[in-house]
């Protein structure tokens, strides 16, 4: 996948895949089960 087609995560502006932020509810980032999830399709 190419730099440009990417998402970027709206929090931090990183590559999704570079995104280090926390789910609000329960502070996890991969470990989430609440919001983000192991994927981090909602961003973060």
């Amino acid at each position: 996948m190419s730099e440009e087609s990417q998402p970027r995560c709206v929090n931090c502006g990183n590559f999704i895949d570079d995104c280090n932020c926390v789910c609000p509810y329960c502070g996890e980032t991969v470990k989430c089960t609440c919001c983000i999830g192991s994927d981090k399709a909602t961003g973060g």
